[in-house]
């Protein structure tokens, strides 16, 4: 049974994976946490990354911190509601 959750989980990602790979534009999926959860090959393209290296890590911190700046924290908060962050 757990395997079986397991493999539903992992196809659920894997079909999450692919749709956001089909954009042309850079793309990532913030997990509840800000972190990254998904990056399309566009991004990974763009900023030179590895994706494993960028998986997990918090959104402010991906790179040398360039996107830890106070417009994009503010634009964030007020995108995501509250409630669900």
């Amino acid at each position: 049974m757990l395997g079986d959750l397991y493999r539903l989980l992992r196809s659920g990602h894997v079909q999450a994976q692919g749709a956001v790979d089909t954009i042309t534009q850079p793309i990532i999926v913030l997990d509840q946490n800000l972190c990254l959860a998904i990056a399309n090959n566009a991004f990974i393209r763009t900023f030179k990354v590895e994706r494993d290296a960028i998986a997990g890590q918090p959104f402010l911190a991906l790179g040398n911190g360039q996107w830890n700046i106070e417009e994009l924290r503010e634009l964030v908060a007020s995108v995501i509601p509250k409630a669900t962050r």
